[in-house]
């Protein structure tokens, strides 16, 4: 049922019967199937080229368009329009396709609902290319991340992201509906890492609204609550484990933390000015924000609520959740501001070439909010919160049953 009225509320699709000796011919097998592989691939590329890339222009500047991040990146369009090429032409043109009874039709073409909007999440980001090629040209670097060439490759990244997700998420339904263990097992393996870069991905696109120094304002909570909770309980509810969104959120924290670890060892400098800051080696992001107290708080609601996600179970999830990140950011940010977290683990020492003086020796809270205003804050990101958390509980369920 789930299948049918997730398909049918996008009106240009159109369904085929299922089979089930196609089906067990692609779910029942001993390996991931290889398109599956590649489609992670090029999540994987989004996720490791992003921060590279953000990193290149804080420590080098604007040099070439080809330079290792971009490729890295744009690599990822390649991988994974490869893949999903794979899955729509031949269950198009071939009526004997092994994958043509789990298609779905769009513009007269026919093949996985995933397929489709991996490809377009790959046609997005190669169209952005020439475009921030020419925005950089035209008016240098960037001052802040979200531009008009970054947004149209935000939604191309998120596209591939999502795709990558729905792909292997038939693919694991198709196993557990034909009772194949090492299938089943394996999928939801790549489920569980794909749902990690996801989180990791939009995280990335957050940092000009959930730094630090915003920590003491309504900024980070407000955008987590919009942006990460619905992925949280999107993937909790597609999988069948009991602590997902720690999972997700753990693995975030850890990519994070080794990206601060690792970066810093090569050795670059600014090819760029003005040059405030004398840059020697690559510049990380920021210590990320403790997200693992939120996964931690939405699992222990799901596994506490059997009714799960009915508002009442969400606005407990959303408020346990809020309340749980205030308390350790608050106190964290005031860490961070500190001399005590200069150092190589939090390394609030590393600065862009372009950070004024000023802000790295006399760092600030940006919009520092107190008392009620800080509760309303709260209690607004509070009340977003139950509404994302259940449409992505929702929208989990649909494609836990999703076989097309």
């Amino acid at each position: 049922m789930a299948t049918h009225i997730g398909v049918q509320a996008i009106s240009s699709l159109d369904t085929y019967p299922t089979s089930t000796e196609s089906s067990q011919q692609i779910a029942s097998t001993t390996r991931m199937p290889w398109y599956l592989w590649c489609i992670a691939l090029a999540a994987t590329c989004n996720t490791v080229g992003i921060p590279w890339d953000i990193s290149w222009h804080r420590t080098i500047g604007r040099d070439s368009f080809w330079n290792p991040a971009h490729v890295t990146i744009y690599l990822s369009a390649v991988f994974a329009i490869l893949a999903c090429s794979y899955l729509i032409l031949p269950t198009t043109f071939r009526r004997n396709s092994p994958f043509r009874p789990f298609s779905v039709r769009v513009l007269g073409l026919r093949g996985p609902l995933g397929a489709f909007v991996a490809a377009w999440g790959g046609i997005a980001m190669l169209t952005s290319a020439p475009f921030d090629d020419w925005w950089h040209n035209a008016y240098g670097l960037d001052v802040r991340l979200v531009s008009p060439p970054h947004t149209l490759l935000f939604f191309g990244l998120r596209g591939i992201s999502i795709g990558s997700i729905l792909l292997v998420a038939t693919y694991v339904n198709r196993a557990a509906s034909h009772g194949d263990e090492a299938a089943y097992r394996a999928g939801q393996r790549m489920l569980l890492y794909l749902g990690t870069l996801l989180v990791i991905d939009i995280s990335i696109f957050l940092i000009d609204f959930d730094s630090f120094i915003k920590w003491h304002s309504r900024s980070p909570y407000t955008t987590i609550a919009l942006t990460i909770f619905p992925v949280l309980a999107m993937m909790a509810g597609s999988l069948r484990h009991r602590w997902t969104a720690t999972i997700l959120t753990g693995g975030y924290m850890l990519f994070n933390i080794a990206e601060i670890l690792f970066l810093p060892l090569f050795p670059a400098q600014p090819r760029l000015g003005p040059v405030y800051n004398p840059v020697t080696h690559m510049i990380p992001m920021e210590f990320p924000i403790l997200l693992i107290v939120v996964g931690v708080a939405i699992d222990l609601v799901r596994q506490r609520f059997a009714g799960w996600p009915s508002l009442t179970d969400t606005f407990i999830a959303s408020t346990l959740s809020i309340a749980s990140l205030a308390a350790v950011s608050w106190p964290f940010a005031n860490f961070l501001m500190s001399p005590a977290a200069r150092n190589r683990f939090f390394g609030t020492m590393y600065q862009s070439y372009f950070a004024r003086p000023e802000r790295i020796l006399h760092p600030r809270f940006d919009l520092p909010e107190h008392g009620l205003q800080f509760f309303v804050s709260l209690l607004i990101a509070v009340l977003f919160g139950t509404a994302t958390l259940w449409i992505g509980a929702r929208l989990g369920r649909w494609v836990q049953g999703l076989q097309r």
